[in-house]
């Protein structure tokens, strides 16, 4: 097993990165329902790969 790491980072940088983040992105990460947004990606309509024609149309054109 590999000894551990130590890492130091000066006070700056970490103000500097936390003052990056944008407030309303960390909401949004903790509010995100993945779950919910499954769901409705199944809701969608499937594509068909013909399309249905009213028989009286095609009585018509015909």
């Amino acid at each position: 097993m590999p000894a551990p790491i130590e890492l130091t980072k000066r006070l700056e940088e970490i103000r500097l990165l936390e003052s990056r983040r944008s407030q309303r992105l960390a909401v949004q990460e903790k509010d995100t329902d993945f779950a919910r947004l499954a769901d409705m990606a199944g809701d969608r309509r499937r594509q068909s790969n013909s399309i249905d024609v009213p028989f009286s149309l095609t009585q018509q054109n015909g």
